[in-house]
């Protein structure tokens, strides 16, 4: 081992004679083990710099001072690892550039910097971790045109705009999948975090399209959801949707309302104008007042009986030609008939009367209850005949019955005669006298 001045002592000055001649063989700073640092220093008017071996630290570094530091410019330690503190490492010079390339355990993988793409790539599945490695939080590519973003718990985007873009048929998809074997599913979810007012847009989807003069691109439809209520406690909301007509002048053709002072209640609107028409393919059903019938039914006498009767409580049957009841249907026991369900009904009595005296007389009245005892009559009418022989005698009473409890609102029916040889009339074949009941809405 060949020394600079021929000791490993490092403070003692070098002959310059020493170095005409090239060295040969090893070339050592001190001695092993000694604890001293070994260090060559480049001297310079402003800023000395020195390398060498850090003994306290064990590591070998460099830096741009006359000593080494806590934290040198550059350091190696015995496993290899690299610092670089106090400064910025460049590789290269701008507008000239180098690759640069970390190797993964596996192969392949890794991180490439092509200066000449000015690309930095993350190689095959390599994954771009945030927050701490083996963590759920990264970006990767899958495979081949695939790229895979990984949020364990969330993922905020603030931005004022977002695109996708796409030049193939029915592409862009945005999906949103939920994979819980539940109920539940997924959500979009438009928040207005603010203020709450009046007619505050919630949330808005617009439908944009170009017209055969390729001219710009315009909103032809769009559904949005408004405040209509903002009270405290008195909260009510609607959804809107509008098309283009006529000259793509958006105008609304749906409008769904919920209603802040009537609990269950929702308005719907639907066309605008009265030009505007609404098809439905297949059956409609409607309920509440003004709406479809959801109870029908129809009763009759199936045999004739003679002079007085109140209640009528013979010889009744539910019509059997050609008819079917909409709904429960009423019942009957003894002559009163009781409702299936509250609500606005009317009732119809068709009637038909024989009279073979020369005078007769006839009354035929609906009679009603509203505790299930006492019974009135609500709706009468009245027929004569003044001749010789046999003569018929018809009426038709009607009553709208406000039905507020099917247990006391019910009806009967009762006929008065005066005069003899009066038949009131029934046959089970055909509707002679008939009792009508039809729903018409709530009460």
């Amino acid at each position: 081992m060949a020394y600079i001045g021929n000791s490993p002592d490092l403070n003692e000055s070098v002959d310059t004679a020493q170095l005409k001649s090239p060295l040969t063989g090893d070339l050592g700073l001190g001695a092993d083990a000694d604890g001293t640092d070994r260090i060559l220093t480049f001297g310079h008017s402003t800023l000395k710099s020195v390398i060498g071996i850090d003994d306290s630290a064990d590591i070998f570094a460099i830096n741009t001072d006359d000593a080494f530091e806590a934290a040198n410019d550059l350091e190696i330690d015995a496993s290899g690892n690299v610092t670089i503190s106090n400064g910025t490492l460049t590789i290269n010079a701008d507008d000239t550039g180098a690759d640069v390339r970390f190797y993964s355990a596996t192969t392949n993988e890794g991180l490439l910097y092509d200066a000449s793409e000015d690309e930095l790539g993350l190689l095959l599945t390599t994954k771009l971790k945030f927050h701490d490695i083996g963590g759920g939080e990264e970006i990767y590519a899958s495979g081949d045109g695939a790229l895979v973003m990984n949020s364990g718990t969330s993922l905020t985007v603030t931005t004022p705009d977002m695109t996708l873009t796409s030049a193939t048929a029915s592409k862009p998809i945005l999906h949103i999948t939920n994979t819980h074997d539940l109920t539940t599913s997924g959500e979009l979810r438009f928040n207005k975090d603010s203020t709450g007012d009046d007619n505050d847009v919630m949330g808005l989807i617009s439908f944009y399209g170009t017209d055969s003069s390729d001219n710009t691109h315009e909103r032809l439809a769009y559904m949005d959801a408004i405040v209509t209520d903002s009270a405290h406690a008195s909260e009510a909301a609607s959804m809107r949707f509008y098309v283009a007509e006529n000259d793509a002048t958006l105008t609304q053709g749906l409008a769904i309302a919920g209603q802040a002072d009537a609990d269950g209640e929702i308005d719907v609107t639907i066309g605008a104008g009265a030009a505007s028409t609404c098809t439905v393919a297949g059956d409609l059903t409607v309920t509440g007042i003004g709406g479809g019938i959801t109870e029908a039914d129809q009763w009759r006498l199936d045999t004739s009986f003679d002079g007085d009767l109140t209640p009528i409580h013979v010889n009744l049957e539910r019509n059997d030609t050609n008819f079917d009841k909409i709904g429960t249907g009423m019942s009957e026991s003894s002559g009163i008939f009781s409702f299936p369900s509250t609500g606005i009904w009317q009732v119809t009595w068709h009637n038909q009367q024989l009279s073979t005296a020369a005078t007769a007389i006839m009354w035929s009245n609906i009679r009603c209850t509203v505790n299930d005892s006492d019974y009135a009559n609500c709706a009468t009418m009245a027929s004569s005949v003044s001749q010789g022989g046999p003569a018929y005698q018809g009426s038709a009473n009607t009553l709208i019955f406000d039905v507020t409890n099917v247990s006391t609102h019910k009806v009967q029916f009762g006929i008065g005669v005066d005069g003899s040889n009066q038949t009131t009339r029934g046959n089970s074949g055909t509707n002679m006298n008939t009792f009508t009941f039809i729903r018409l809405g709530n009460t």
